[in-house]
């Protein structure tokens, strides 16, 4: 009985590690992609900070974007105004 709890055990622990490595994977991939996406957002912006008529195409974009993800604006503004209590 002690050996089958024992082969239990080991199983458990040997799925419970490949689960946090799998969370630690796609918490990097989810990173990765995220950098990326910040990336091309700085590439959009300089491109459009040039003159007042693409400033305001910008700024209706972020609009767009506000309205369609509105939980995620609502982080974003969050973010922004305790960003200095955060390190």
């Amino acid at each position: 009985m002690n050996e089958v709890l024992a082969i239990i055990f080991y199983n458990l622990a040997i799925i419970f590690v490949l689960l946090l490595g799998l969370g630690l994977f796609i918490k990097y991939q989810h990173k990765k992609r995220a950098d990326a996406l910040l990336e091309n957002m700085k590439k959009a912006h300089s491109a459009f900070s040039v003159d007042r008529k693409s400033q305001a195409i910008f700024e209706k974009r972020v609009k767009e974007w506000e309205r369609k993800h509105p939980v995620h604006a609502i982080k974003q503004r969050i973010k922004k105004r305790i960003e200095w209590l955060l390190p």
